[in-house]
């Protein structure tokens, strides 16, 4: 599938398998940033469940709080992610993966379904926006701000793990400004400007709760890999060098390498929604479509 991007020039080069190529390379790697994020996000809904429902007396209205904010959440991120993850799939394997003997097309087409059974993508959105995030005041949306505010960047070694958790805690400020903003758009403009945004919010929401628990995940990572490597001091060009040499350093230097990628390749889309929200155009609420 073609040479290597640096050996472009030269007539005598080898052909590269697609994985050499940095396109291919960023798409997996979106791939599976996409998909252990909303693992985690699902997994964690489930664990709030369970402590909702079984955990002690005195946490479980806590519990409720994250679990009433963070479902449409979830079931927002598992579709329409899971849908992306099938699309790059099929990109990936270019015309292989488009024929329609091959599973990936129809994993395409059967995961767009998820999308639109149990309340559309714009139905879950709304039910974050206009009762959920409303609810008591805003007080579901203060217990996870709560939940999530352990995470902070003196917690980890590695400087690119670090710079990752201040990038990550920069999004979630944003996203509480957003928020903000979208009340503030219901009160003084009214309710269909109020919501004209929520399908982006909620998406952003995914991805900031998406992008939470990889880091936490790389700052568990962290751990195991300088245990791995003799509890000596970590840095980069070391890891990767005993990433390529054991299987389970490379398990946990590629779970870094995932998280930093969430945070700095897909994390930042939510600036563009951010600015979509300041804009305060309706330009689709006012167009003449009847």
């Amino acid at each position: 599938q073609g040479v290597a991007v640096e050996k472009g020039k030269d007539p005598g080069a080898e052909r590269a398998p697609i994985v050499a190529h940095p396109d291919v390379r960023n798409m997996l790697l979106t791939m599976k940033a996409l998909t252990e994020g909303m693992r985690g996000l699902i997994y964690a809904t489930a664990f709030y469940s369970d402590m909702a429902h079984h955990g002690p007396e005195e946490t479980r209205p806590r519990y409720r709080e994250l679990v009433d904010l963070l479902t449409p959440v979830a079931k927002n991120a598992g579709a329409e992610q899971g849908f992306e993850v099938t699309r790059l799939g099929v990109q990936v394997l270019g015309g292989v993966g488009f024929t329609e003997e091959f599973p990936l097309a129809q994993h395409l087409r059967d995961t767009k379904i998820a999308s639109i059974y149990e309340g559309t993508t714009g139905i879950q959105a709304l039910d974050l926006v206009t009762r959920k995030l409303r609810l008591r005041g805003g007080a579901l949306f203060a217990t996870l701000l709560a939940e999530i505010g352990d995470l902070q960047a003196e917690r980890a070694r590695l400087p690119s793990v670090r710079q990752a958790i201040a990038a990550w805690a920069e999004a979630r400020e944003t996203l509480q400004r957003t928020v903000a903003s979208l009340h503030h758009l219901a009160e003084e403009l009214g309710p269909r400007e109020g919501v004209f945004h929520a399908t982006d919010v909620c998406t952003y929401f995914g991805d900031v709760m998406c992008a939470y628990y990889l880091l936490k995940m790389a700052l568990i990572a962290e751990d195991k890999l300088r245990a791995l490597a003799g509890g000596d001091g970590l840095d980069g060009a070391r890891l990767r060098a005993l990433a390529l040499d054991s299987e389970e350093a490379r398990f946990y230097f590629n779970k870094i390498k995932t998280a930093e990628h969430y945070v700095f390749q897909i994390l930042p889309r939510g600036k563009a929604i951010a600015a979509k929200v300041q804009s305060r155009n309706f330009a689709a609420l006012e167009a003449v479509l009847e």
